[in-house]
C-alpha cells in the first residue's frame, strides 16, 4: 500500500514539475508568433521563429497530459484497491477513445514511468524550442 502511494505520489510531482516547463514553452511559443507573424525578421529569422512557433504544439499537448495524469495518479494514490481503480481506469479510458485496450493491465509503476517519460518529452522539446530561438535572435 505505501509502495503504491509513494509511486503515485512521484508521479503526481513529476507532472507538477511539467507546469513551469510548460508555461516556458508557451512563452515561447507565443513570442515566437508575434516575432514571426507581426515582426519583419529576414527569411532564416522568420523561419527559425516559425519553427519555434511549431515547436510549440508537440508542447502543449505534453502538457496537456501531464495535467490529465496528474489529476489520475492522484486519485490512484487514494483508492482504496489498486487492481480495481486501475481496471476502472482503464475501461474508462477504453469507453472513451483515447485507448484502445492494448495497454490495458499496466501496472502503477508501468504508468509512473510513462508520465516520466512525458516529462523527458517535454523537456527536450523546450530545449529545441530554446535552441530555435538563440538561432532566431542571431539572425534575426
Amino acid at each position: 500500500m505505501e509502495n503504491r502511494r509513494a509511486i503515485a505520489d512521484l508521479a503526481v510531482g513529476a507532472c507538477r514539475a511539467g507546469r513551469p516547463l510548460a508555461v516556458a514553452a508557451l512563452a515561447l511559443t507565443l513570442l515566437a508568433v508575434g516575432i514571426a507573424g507581426v515582426g519583419h525578421p529576414p527569411l532564416p529569422g522568420k523561419l527559425l521563429w516559425s519553427s519555434v512557433a511549431l515547436t510549440g504544439v508537440p508542447a502543449l499537448y505534453l502538457a496537456a497530459r501531464l495535467e490529465i495524469d496528474g489529476h489520475l495518479f492522484a486519485r490512484l494514490a487514494d483508492a482504496p484497491d489498486e487492481a480495481n481503480a486501475l481496471t476502472a481506469l482503464d475501461e474508462a479510458l477504453r469507453a472513451l477513445g483515447p485507448r484502445d485496450g492494448a495497454t490495458a493491465g499496466r501496472s502503477l509503476a508501468v504508468r509512473a514511468r510513462g508520465v516520466f517519460g512525458l516529462l523527458r518529452r517535454l523537456g527536450g522539446v523546450l530545449t529545441a524550442q530554446l535552441a530555435l530561438s538563440i538561432a532566431g535572435v542571431w539572425f534575426g
